[in-house]
């Protein structure tokens, strides 16, 4: 599993008995301090456009643990929030053959990469999205795509109509799931109330200047959440 280094995904992997790869991912191309990032279809920020070929990286990666570990390599999964998260959808678009399942929180796709994700292979999707978010739109902006355009072309790929009606999973009075079982893989997405640029669930670091990350009461532990999805496939 490739995942960002905190959200408590790690020590839930751990208990699941899975290995997680944590990349850091590139400095900012100009040389100066600032945040690392990906070189995402769409975003963001000085990686994006940089010329940095993280799909390349992506793949060496996943070469590299098929080599030296002992994984089973039709069970690789992709998770990512934020600019993480674009980098976890473009790898669904580009390199979905060789992933069994893509989980996102607070991303997107830029609007210019629709068509090309259109026509990938079809493969477990999850997101997670608060109405609220200011950092990434969950309606979209004039980048970046909406968060349900998002979830459909997932769905569409995987044999579902692009108005399909899912199954509520988890309702409560900040979060609700709802679960697409489509012909050729099963999608989920949560939609939030009223949080901003966080991990729905709480998570250990990074944006606290973007307000309060601590769990609600109704909050869905997402990290669990994506772990139970991936696992009952």
């Amino acid at each position: 599993m490739l995942t960002p280094p905190s959200y408590q995904i790690n020590e839930a992997a751990a208990d699941r008995g899975y290995f997680t790869l944590t990349p850091a991912g590139t400095a900012a191309a100009n040389g100066t301090s600032g945040p690392w990032g990906w070189n995402a279809l769409g975003c963001c920020g000085r990686c994006y456009g940089s010329g940095v070929d993280d799909f390349a990286f992506a793949t060496a990666m996943l070469e590299w643990a098929e080599a030296n570990l002992c994984v089973d390599i039709s069970r690789v999964y992709v998770v990512g929030f934020s600019n993480g998260g674009f980098m976890a959808n473009s790898l669904g678009c580009r390199l979905a053959g060789r992933l069994a399942g893509v989980a996102t929180m607070a991303a997107s796709v830029g609007r210019e990469h629709l068509q090309e994700c259109s026509q990938a292979a079809a493969l477990p999707f999850v997101s997670f999205h608060s109405l609220q978010d200011p950092y990434v739109p969950y309606n979209g902006n004039v980048e970046w795509l909406p968060q349900t355009t998002v979830d459909s072309m997932y769905r569409q790929r995987a044999g579902c109509a692009a108005n399909a009606t899912g199954q509520v999973v988890f309702q409560s009075n900040t979060t609700e799931c709802h679960r697409y079982t489509c012909p050729d893989a099963t999608m989920a997405a949560c939609t939030v109330k009223w949080l901003n640029h966080c991990w729905l669930g709480g998570r250990s670091g990074g944006f606290q200047q973007s307000g309060n990350c601590v769990p609600r009461p109704g909050d869905l532990d997402a990290t669990g959440f994506l772990f139970d999805f991936f696992e009952s496939l």
